[in-house]
C-alpha cells in the first residue's frame, strides 16, 4: 500500500467513525441503498465504501423531490454527512473549490518588487522539474542525490527515507535532511561557488536567463482553510501518526503540522466540539516560490554564501460575519461596511517573524477590482523586499512630521505593538456601548506611539516609503520605482502607473470537490477517488517536510553547510500569531 493509499484509509475510517457513532444514524432507513431490510448501517468503513456514499448534491437532489419519513430520513444523513465531511477537510465542508476561486481572487495581493529585481515568484512544477543539461533540480538525501524532474511524487512524499527520518535536532525543514535543491547542477559540475553559474557571490547571470520571467510566468498560490476546522484536523492527524503502526506512513507531513493549541483553551475547546462550524474563521494564505534570493544578489554585504530559494507569505483572516444570517464568512467580507470588515492581514518579515494588522487599518494601501486605491478593496499592496504592507509609515507623518526616518521606524513600531494592540480591540467580544470610546483609545494609543518613536527614534525600521513624492525607498536602498517589477492578481489593472505583470493564481485544493489525497465527495453521485498528476505534485512539494532551494558545495547534506530555510508551513505560524495576540488580548482589561 503506497503513502497516499495509507492517508486514504485514515481519512476514511475518520469518515465512517464519525457517521456510524451519530446516534442519529440508528434511526434511520434513507438513504436505502446504505442500510438493510432491518435498518443496519451496511456500508463498510473504507476508501471503497466511501465510493457508495451519496454526495451532497445527490442527496439535495432527492431531498427536494421527496416527502415524509424519507424526505427527513435524507436530511438527517444530509446532516451527519456534513459532520464527517468536517473530519476529513479543513473547515470547508460545504464549500466547493469553485468558491475558493472566488475567495482567492478576491484578497490577492499586489506585490512590489525592487528596482532590479531579476526573479519573480514562479511555478513549482516548474521549478522542481526544471533540467537543461547544465541547470537541474536535484533531490539530496543520506543516500545520495538523484535527478528530481518526473520524480516529485515518488521521491517528495511517497519515499520511505521522507516518511521514517527520526530523531533529528530540528525541524526538517533547519536540518536539511533530506532536503531537494532547486536550483542546483547536475553532475559532475560541483556547485556553489565553483560552477559555471557563478562568478563571485550571488552572480546569478546565466540563472537569471533561466529561470527569469521570460521564461518563467510569475505564479501565485492560494490555499484556504476554516480555522478550527483545521485545528481539529491536524490535531487528530497528528496524533494518529504518533501511533506508528498501520499509519506511521501519515509522519513527516508539513500539511498538518498542529499548531499549539494550549495558548488559546477556548479555541481548544472549540476544536475538541466537533461538528462542521459554518461560521468560523476562514484563513486564506498566499504563497509565492522565488527561484533565487534576489535581495541577497543585490547585497553581498548581508553575508549569504548560497542561493537560497525565497517564500513570499501573506494571509488573511476573515472573523465570522456577528448577523447569524450570513454563514458564507469569506464572501460575506466584501459586503461589511469599511472599519468593521473582521479581517486581519498577516506578513512574514524573516524566517519566523510574522505581523499581523486589522485589514481596516488607515496605515495598509488597498486596491479595488477597478485596479484603484480604495479603502474598501480587498487587495493589499505589498513591498517584496521587507514584506511591509504599503502606507503604513505615511499615515503617522500626518500625526508627526519628523522627516523620513521618523516615518520608517514609526511603522515597523506600528507593526510591532500597535497593530498588536488595534488587533486586540478589534478582534474581542466587545460590547457596542463602549465601541466608541474603544476607537478613540486606539487613535490615542496609535498617537502616543507615534511621538514616541518620533522624539527617541528607538523605533527601528525595515519598511518601504517615498521620498519627496518621488518612489518607495527602503532601508536597504532599494528603490520600487519600476511598475513593470509590480505584480498585480488576474484581472486588476493598476490604475495612474505604467505597465505592471499580471500573475497567475493556483489553488491549492482544501475542499471536498478537489483536494490533495484525491477524495472527491463532489457530483450527483457518489463519492469517488481520483488521482491527478497535478495535486498529486502538489501535495508531495507542499507535504515535503524538508529545505526546498538551496545549492550547496556537497554531494550530500552535512552539517557544516550555510543555509537558512525556505518553504514554511504559514498557515501555521499565522494561526500562532493569532492564538497569541487573542491570549494576550484576553489579559487586558479595557476600562476596567
Amino acid at each position: 500500500m503506497s503513502r497516499l493509499d495509507t492517508i486514504r484509509a485514515y481519512f476514511a475510517d475518520r469518515f465512517f467513525s464519525t457517521l456510524v457513532n451519530d446516534p442519529r444514524l440508528a434511526t434511520l432507513q434513507y438513504p436505502a441503498e446504505l442500510f438493510s431490510g432491518v435498518g443496519h448501517f451496511t456500508v463498510p468503513s473504507t476508501v471503497a465504501g466511501l465510493t457508495q456514499i451519496p454526495t451532497l448534491a445527490n442527496l439535495d437532489q432527492r431531498i427536494a423531490t421527496t416527502t415524509g419519513a424519507e424526505q427527513a430520513d435524507l436530511q438527517t444523513f444530509r446532516d451527519i454527512e456534513v459532520d464527517a465531511l468536517a473530519t476529513i477537510v479543513p473547515g470547508v465542508a460545504e464549500r466547493t473549490s469553485v468558491w475558493g476561486r472566488l475567495v482567492a481572487d478576491a484578497f490577492a495581493p499586489v506585490v512590489n518588487h525592487p528596482d532590479g529585481q531579476d526573479f519573480f515568484p514562479a511555478s513549482m512544477h516548474d521549478l522542481l522539474n526544471y533540467s537543461d543539461g547544465t541547470l537541474a533540480a536535484r533531490y539530496y538525501s543520506a543516500s545520495g542525490q538523484q535527478s528530481l524532474p518526473g520524480q516529485i511524487f515518488p521521491l517528495l512524499f511517497d519515499n520511505p527515507e521522507v516518511i521514517n527520518a527520526a530523531g533529528l535536532p530540528g525541524p526538517l525543514y533547519q536540518s536539511r535532511q533530506p532536503f531537494a535543491a532547486v536550483i542546483g547542477v547536475a553532475p559532475p559540475e560541483t556547485g556553489f561557488p565553483a560552477d559555471v553559474l557563478d562568478s563571485g557571490r550571488l552572480n546569478l547571470a546565466p540563472a537569471v536567463a533561466r529561470l527569469g520571467p521570460g521564461r518563467l510566468a510569475p505564479t501565485l498560490y492560494a490555499e484556504i482553510k476554516g480555522l478550527t476546522g483545521a485545528l481539529r484536523l491536524n490535531q487528530a492527524y497528528q496524533s494518529a501518526a504518533l501511533t506508528g503502526g498501520q499509519y506511521a506512513p501519515l509522519r513527516n507531513n508539513r500539511i498538518h503540522t498542529d499548531p499549539l493549541l494550549a495558548s488559546a483553551p477556548d479555541l481548544a475547546d472549540t476544536v475538541a466540539a466537533g461538528g462542521a462550524l459554518p461560521g468560523q474563521p476562514i484563513m486564506v494564505v498566499y504563497h509565492g516560490f522565488y527561484p533565487a534570493d534576489d535581495e541577497a544578489r543585490r547585497r553581498p554585504g548581508i553575508g549569504a554564501t548560497n542561493r537560497e530559494f525565497h517564500h513570499l507569505g501573506y494571509g488573511i483572516l476573515v472573523l465570522p460575519d456577528s448577523d447569524a444570517e450570513v454563514t458564507d464568512t469569506a464572501v460575506a467580507f466584501t459586503q461589511r461596511p469599511p472599519g468593521n470588515r473582521g479581517a486581519f492581514l498577516f506578513t512574514c518579515t524573516g524566517p519566523d517573524t510574522i505581523r499581523m494588522f486589522p485589514l481596516d487599518h488607515p496605515v495598509l494601501t488597498m486596491v479595488n477590482d477597478e485596479g484603484d486605491v480604495d479603502p474598501t478593496g480587498t487587495h493589499a499592496e505589498l513591498y517584496f523586499a521587507n514584506m511591509s504592507p504599503a502606507g503604513w509609515e505615511a499615515t503617522f507623518d500626518s500625526y508627526v512630521t519628523h522627516g523620513q526616518s521618523t516615518g520608517s521606524t514609526v511603522g515597523f513600531y506600528l507593526g510591532a505593538i500597535g497593530a498588536g494592540a488595534l488587533v486586540g480591540l478589534a478582534a474581542g467580544p466587545i460590547g457596542a456601548a463602549i465601541g466608541a470610546a474603544v476607537v478613540a483609545a486606539a487613535e490615542l494609543i496609535y498617537l502616543l506611539f507615534a511621538l514616541f518613536c518620533a522624539l527617541t527614534g528607538a523605533c527601528s525600521s525595515e519598511g518601504a516609503q517615498s521620498q519627496g513624492g518621488g518612489p518607495p525607498v527602503d532601508d536597504g536602498g532599494n528603490v520600487y520605482g519600476q511598475s513593470v517589477n509590480v505584480l498585480s492578481p488576474p484581472g486588476v489593472t493598476l490604475q495612474g502607473g505604467g505597465p505592471t505583470r499580471s500573475f497567475a493564481l493556483d489553488l491549492i485544493p482544501h475542499f471536498p470537490d478537489r483536494n490533495l489525497y484525491g477524495i472527491d465527495a463532489a457530483g450527483d453521485t457518489t463519492f469517488s477517488i481520483t488521482n491527478d498528476a497535478g495535486d498529486e505534485e502538489t501535495l508531495a512539494w507542499l507535504g515535503f517536510p524538508g529545505g526546498l532551494g538551496y545549492q550547496f558545495d556537497h554531494t550530500v547534506p552535512g552539517p557544516t553547510d550555510v543555509a537558512g530555510s525556505s518553504l514554511r508551513n504559514y498557515f501555521q505560524l499565522f494561526t500562532e500569531k493569532f492564538l497569541a495576540v487573542e491570549e494576550a488580548r484576553t489579559q487586558v482589561t479595557y476600562f476596567a
